[in-house]
């Protein structure tokens, strides 16, 4: 009965982690990323093109740093990494969800060959508009 349980778990885990990704080959860039911020009515207050080096397979990296108002402390943190392959891409992706656990303050999409790590807004509206403007954008 255990092992039952067990491995039911386990498949709907392994399932979990195969449904929802976005299609790795959509031809998505960066460019389309910040269209889809600036959709928002969200600015983008700053962007890095350093590392943060959580995804080690990723061949680029920008971090933007967003808010409704770039004068308020009220900022998100959304980590665009680019991978050359969808199982890297989505190997990465389900690392991030399991670092979202169990606090769950952030986000994280598949869109094209992106990751998108979001967090650490301090009021939800940022947050929710960041969401809102991916997922329309076609995020997953």
């Amino acid at each position: 009965m255990i092992r039952r349980a067990v491995a039911a778990v386990a498949a709907a885990v392994l399932l979990a982690g195969c449904v929802g990704r976005a299609d790795f080959g959509d031809g998505t860039t960066f460019a389309d990323v910040e269209r889809a911020l600036g959709r928002g009515d969200l600015d983008v207050c700053t962007v890095s093109r350093d590392p943060d080096g959580l995804a080690n397979q990723a061949v680029a990296t920008r971090t933007y740093e967003v808010a409704l108002d770039c004068a308020s402390d009220d900022h998100v943190r959304l980590v665009v990494d680019r991978f050359d392959d969808a199982a890297d891409r989505d190997g990465a992706a389900g690392q991030f969800e399991g670092l979202l656990r169990p606090r769950g303050d952030g986000a994280v999409w598949t869109w094209g060959p992106f990751t998108l790590f979001a967090g650490g807004a301090r009021d939800d509206t940022v947050m929710e508009r960041v969401t809102d403007s991916l997922d329309q954008a076609g995020a997953r």
